[in-house]
């Protein structure tokens, strides 16, 4: 799909869905890639699928069904869809790592090595992190919750 101006993507969603789809051409090209509406997301499923993107002003990013999605990718998060019960999700095998996450309300790593070296700034919720083998879940990544009111809730 193709984003307009004014709208954004149809459906409100981007999906890359495929083998090593939605990635930057230039590993040293650092520029972001800008969602026009902050109501939109992003679902990236497949095989290295988002592998190394930088994206911002999103709702909402999902990543899931494939080995090493989104992995080294960078997603700054706005408030947006109230339809999306957690901002961030990973899950799978090597899904999200070593992946920058920034602003996000809550984030949910469920996997083999999933969110493996994430680094998550300005968590405003919740963190869930459920791997197998036990304890291979957001294993040496840095998670600062920030931003938000009340209580968090970790597991």
């Amino acid at each position: 799909p193709f984003a307009s101006d004014e709208t954004g993507f149809p459906n409100g969603v981007l999906i890359c869905s495929g083998n090593s789809v939605c990635q930057v051409a230039d590993p040293l090209l650092r520029t972001f890639y800008n969602f026009k509406n902050p109501n939109d997301y992003i679902s990236c499923s497949g095989t290295r699928a988002c592998r190394d993107w930088r994206v911002r002003n999103l709702a909402a990013a999902c990543c899931s069904d494939g080995d090493s999605n989104c992995e080294i990718a960078e997603f700054s998060l706005v408030e947006g869809n109230p339809s999306c019960s957690q901002d961030i999700c990973c899950k799978g095998s090597n899904v999200c790592t070593s992946a920058r996450i920034l602003s996000a309300s809550s984030v949910s790593c469920r996997g083999s090595s999933v969110c493996f070296r994430a680094q998550m700034s300005m968590l405003k919720k919740d963190l869930f992190c459920e791997g197998e083998p036990t304890g291979t879940a957001c294993s040496e990544g840095t998670m600062v919750f920030g931003g938000g009111s009340g209580s968090h809730c970790t597991r």
